[in-house]
Order: structure tokens, then C-alpha cells, then sequence
């Protein structure tokens, strides 16, 4: 099963973790980011060649009268539409690829900076990759029941 952790925005970052043939455990971690020049096309072929089971994509939400909102980028629901369009549209026999969205501070508040550095998903000068790994954290954990891996968070082995 892969699964891909999407913070979309000026500069798109991206956590996979693939559960095939991969590492010590079976498993494997991998990242990046793309942007900060538009990068719809990019994404979509990002997409088209990753073909994650689960998407998880951070949600947007805008608040009008939340005083703190000037200059605001709305280009996040840019990216997001084309993480759902991705979603919508790729079929493969009957399989369809399922999508989670989360809002910003459930990632963040779990996944601190110091749990991130205990799982090795410390990206320095990433911080939109930083970002999509606490998502996809957030979900293993709170989801899928990962143990093993909230047990790395807090330095246990």
C-alpha cells in the first residue's frame, strides 16, 4: 500500500510511505517538494506516476472575518482540485484511490518537531515536506493504529 501526504500551496510538499518490498522493515519513507513557480502540471504527473492508494491532502479553510488573514494565497485549492481531480479520475480494474483531508492543526498538533526528528522525518530547509509527513503521521497513528510507529515518536524502540 503506498500512501501520500499532500501540504498543497505556493510550494507543494509531499511524504510517501511505501509498505512493499522496501528496507529493513518492508517498508520505505520518501519526500520532497515542488514548486514555489506554479506547478499544476506538475503535481498531475507527480500523481499520474505515484498512483497512491491513500491521498491524504491538507484541507483548506478560509475564514473572512479572521482579522489575521490579509495577504492571504488562496492557490492551495488550486493544488487541492488537482489532487482531487487525480483522485476522480484515475481508475485502475476497479480500483480507486481514497481521499483524506485533514485540517492543518490536526497534523501540527500531534506531530511536533522533536517527533518528527525521533521517526527520521526531520527535513531541514522542507518545510512544506516537514508539513505532509506530520499529515501522513497523523493518520498512520490515529487510522491505521500504528503503534509501532507512536512508539518511535516518543523515543521508545
Amino acid at each position: 500500500m503506498k500512501i501520500l501526504a499532500l501540504d498543497p500551496g505556493g510550494t507543494t510538499g509531499w511524504c510517501m510511505f511505501n509498505d512493499g518490498e522496501f528496507g529493513e522493515y518492508g517498508e520505505e519513507w520518501s519526500h520532497g517538494q515542488i514548486g514555489p513557480q506554479e506547478h499544476h502540471l506538475a503535481l498531475w504527473r507527480f500523481l499520474q506516476k505515484e498512483r497512491p492508494d491513500i491521498l491524504i491532502c491538507e484541507s483548506f479553510q478560509f475564514r473572512q472575518f479572521d482579522g489575521n488573514r490579509t495577504g492571504i494565497v488562496l492557490i492551495s485549492n488550486e493544488y487541492i482540485g488537482i489532487a482531487k481531480l487525480y483522485a476522480e479520475t484515475f481508475t485502475e480494474g476497479s480500483f480507486k484511490p481514497q481521499v483524506v483531508f485533514q485540517t492543518a492543526s490536526q497534523g501540527k498538533g500531534l506531530m511536533k518537531d522533536d517527533k518528527l526528528k525521533n521517526l527520521s522525518l526531520w527535513f531541514p530547509g522542507e518545510q512544506h515536506a516537514r508539513d505532509a509527513a506530520r499529515h501522513l503521521v497523523y493518520y498512520m497513528v490515529t487510522k491505521l493504529g500504528r503503534n509501532d510507529i507512536a512508539a518511535k515518536m516518543v523515543g521508545r524502540k
